[in-house]
């Protein structure tokens, strides 16, 4: 076996290796390069195809439909605020608000019928 001159031996590493080197690009660089490539997207049609199945749709910038916001309104917990619960019952307080919209009264009903009770039987309020 015989060895090929140093100037005609590859470099280091196989084929492809003296490329030019590609500086890192960091994070806001990254972003931006997407988002222009996504930004070239807009308004084209777009298709994948999968055996005799096929999709099309066209991409656009945003799409917010007011009645699927409307709809959504109602999900989630509002009003209540978490943070100045004790730590202690807030998963209770959640329970409650999820599953009794109304829990205020329930609990206040709750409460007259267990006084009421506990008034027949000739128990003290504790």
């Amino acid at each position: 076996m015989t060895l090929a001159p140093p100037a005609a031996r590859p470099p280091r590493g196989g084929p492809g290796t003296n490329k030019e080197l590609v500086q890192p690009v960091s994070y806001p660089q990254h972003l931006s390069t997407a988002q222009e490539r996504i930004a070239h997207l807009f308004w084209t049609e777009v298709v994948i195809k999968k055996g005799r199945d096929e999709i099309k749709w066209t991409m656009v910038e945003q799409s917010h439909p007011e009645e699927v916001l409307e709809e959504r309104m109602g999900i989630g917990l509002h009003g209540m605020d978490l943070h100045h619960l004790p730590k202690d019952t807030t998963f209770a307080w959640m329970l409650l608000h999820i599953m009794f919209p109304d829990y205020r009264q329930k609990l206040e009903k709750i409460n007259a019928c267990i006084e009421s009770s506990n008034m027949e039987e000739g128990r003290e309020d504790k």
